[in-house]
């Protein structure tokens, strides 16, 4: 569901006018850019828990200035618009192509690298109800930058967890790695639940 400040709601439910709707969501955030201004997103989905729930809604600004390791984003995917946290950016040495290389909190799975044309904008704030929280400050952006530094770093030692295991003689099962990773997984998430619950 896309939600404009002053101009309502377009729920996107209907299958068959998918590409009617991808054609009207692609020229009303062409339109939003060119006004420079700050619209709010209505999300849907599990992959930012604890910080986003399902219907929460985001306060985004358009383009890719002042975007930073550990700020959440929104970017389009497979004619969805998906928002997730930056965990690196990358520039390709011949073209001098800007990539991002994106990843939902509560996911283990990194997403394909995305391009600046496909990014809509910057996540300033998010609308929980009646309630505001800015993440455009110091302590959230730090924040931020904590959770996707703690990423990688928490997502070698996994993999490297996850391919010793896979050598094991009792860990050669599928449901033996699938228990494992469970376990590393809900870890991890306490952590981060724990931490989020403090400060939201």
């Amino acid at each position: 569901m896309l939600c404009d400040q002053d101009h309502g709601c377009f729920i996107m439910a209907d299958i068959q006018q998918k590409s009617i709707q991808d054609a009207v969501i692609k020229t009303m955030l062409n339109v939003w850019a060119q006004t420079k201004e700050r619209h709010y997103v209505s999300i849907a989905g599990r992959s930012m828990l604890p910080l986003i729930l399902d219907g929460d809604s985001l306060l985004i600004t358009h383009g890719c200035d002042g975007m930073k390791r550990g700020d959440i984003v929104v970017f389009r995917c497979n004619g969805r618009l998906v928002a997730h946290r930056v965990i690196r950016k990358e520039i390709d040495k011949e073209s001098g192509g800007v990539t991002y290389i994106t990843k939902g909190d509560n996911v283990f799975q990194f997403d394909p690298p995305v391009g600046e044309s496909e990014i809509i904008g910057r996540v300033l704030g998010i609308r929980k109800g009646e309630r505001e929280i800015l993440f455009d400050t110091a302590v959230w952006r730090a924040m931020g930058w904590v959770i996707a530094v703690g990423t990688v770093v928490i997502s070698r030692p996994y993999s490297w967890c996850r391919d010793f295991t896979g050598r094991l003689p009792g860990f050669r099962s599928r449901r033996h790695r699938k228990v494992l990773s469970r376990h590393i997984q809900t870890l991890f998430l306490c952590i981060r639940k724990a931490v989020f619950f403090i400060f939201c």
